[in-house]
């Protein structure tokens, strides 16, 4: 074969290398007319220490753990699987320590691989990124944070001076921030996507109750037609319980009872789809175009609306005295009107219940597709504010974002009253010249 093949010692080939074999010119199957030749796949030998398969096209590195380093960073930072690194490593758990070397199998036709993570957070790991990759990932989070500012807001300069939306970051996917005073969107995100309003709804059915003008000290009786059959939510109604209008209307607006919501809408003049139609008719009078109302409770996902129309339902909602009162009570409790039994309660936003918070108007509601959602009226230095906040990504989130907002307000009206009590610097020259 090597004379064959005019070479001496021990070689290295090559892929692809066209060899001629003797031993078939023997067997009759080689012809020096044909030339056959076989084509082999025999790796080639590097003279350093790394590796490379050409059947996996793959490059084996090790790879030394370094602080802070998980399974998981390293999967990704070498863009390969958490499976591949413990199967090659003989991993049982996704426990490393730092120093243990790891077997990685890295592809070869992507050469500028992600550099291993040299600190403990994985967002620093975009500094050890290559230029490119490093400039889009930059790009693509500014896109993402950056909040979308109406161009009412845009034009008032005063306000952006002061209070610059870019540096309010928010939980929220959507959220609306409005000073009804100077009639100014101070914050806005996604404010035009629909999205699941849950028990935010109840603002509208009791608005709906209360232009009715139905008796409100009239008693009703808890059926079994107002169970939760959707979501089989709980409640602190028992099925014979006999409750007046107003107290069923109280306790879906402060403890988002959906027993007690069901029952006002199965009482009213029509039934429920007279009372849903009544619903949409009152959003087309709030000019509220992209909401629409398929059950009383919000526990439907046909339940849906903007932050911009949730900002005009406040806005109606806050023309109603008794929409007021009962969002804002810290506790309530009502009397069974049959048996006599006290049922206590307490609002749903933890948030009233704070001195340091002046709300008018308080809703919360939740479900798994509309996530953790909030809306109040508020006065904030003063200064009367819509807040509302759709899809929070925790419980307790929703109420961070507001406690983020009215800092974020306080700290542009501080900076505001001192920009206006700070002398010009014409007037401080003429000070000093009179002092001189």
């Amino acid at each position: 074969m090597k004379i064959a093949n005019n070479t001496n010692g021990f070689v290295t080939f090559q892929l692809t290398a066209l060899l001629i074999m003797p031993g078939l010119m023997l067997s009759g199957f080689y012809t020096p007319a044909s030339h056959a030749a076989v084509y082999t796949s025999l790796a080639a030998v590097s003279s350093s220490n790394k590796r490379i398969s050409y059947k996996t096209r793959k490059q084996l590195i090790s790879y030394k753990v370094r602080k802070g380093d998980t399974v998981y960073s390293i999967a990704r930072n070498f863009r390969v699987k958490v499976s591949q690194v413990r199967r090659w490593n003989s991993l049982r758990r996704n426990r490393i320590a730092t120093g243990q070397r790891l077997r990685l199998y890295v592809s070869i036709r992507s050469r500028r691989y992600r550099r291993p993570i040299r600190s403990r957070s994985r967002h620093k790991a975009r500094k050890y990124a290559t230029k490119r990759s490093r400039s889009r990932s930059k790009s693509r989070s500014r896109s993402r944070s950056r909040s979308r500012i109406s161009s009412r807001m845009r034009s008032n300069s005063r306000s952006k001076r002061y209070m610059n939306p870019n540096r309010l970051r928010l939980r929220s996917r959507s959220a609306a921030v409005v000073d009804l005073r100077d009639g100014v969107v101070l914050y806005g995100k996604s404010m035009h996507k629909k999205r699941q309003i849950a028990s935010l709804t109840k603002l509208m059915t009791a608005m709906v109750v209360l232009d009715a003008r139905l008796q409100l000290s009239k008693r009703i009786r808890v059926t079994s037609a107002d169970k939760d059959w959707l979501r089989f939510s709980r409640s602190r109604l028992r099925v014979g319980t006999v409750l007046r209008r107003k107290d069923l209307l109280y306790m879906a607006l402060s403890a988002s009872e959906n027993r007690a919501t069901h029952a006002l809408a199965r009482t009213f003049p029509g039934g429920k789809r007279a009372f849903i139609r009544a619903m949409n008719r009152k959003a087309r009078e709030l000019k509220m175009n992209s909401t629409r109302f398929s059950d009383a409770s919000g526990l439907s996902n046909g339940n849906v609306s903007t932050a911009r129309d949730l900002v005009r339902m406040v806005r109606a909602a806050y023309d109603y005295p008794v929409i007021r009162r009962m969002t804002t009570s810290k506790r309530g409790w009502i009397r069974n009107q049959r048996t006599g039994r006290i049922i206590q309660f307490r609002n749903t936003n933890r948030l009233v219940r704070r001195s340091s918070w002046d709300i008018n108007i308080s809703k919360t509601g939740f479900i798994n597709e509309a996530g953790y959602c909030l809306v109040m009226h508020a006065n904030i230095n003063k200064r009367p504010v819509v807040i509302v906040l759709l899809k929070s990504s925790g419980r307790h989130s929703k109420f961070g974002d507001a406690n983020r907002i009215r800092r974020w307000i306080t700290k542009g009206d501080l900076k505001r009253r001192a920009r206006k009590r700070s002398p010009s610097s014409s007037a401080r020259k003429y000070r000093l010249s009179r002092r001189l």
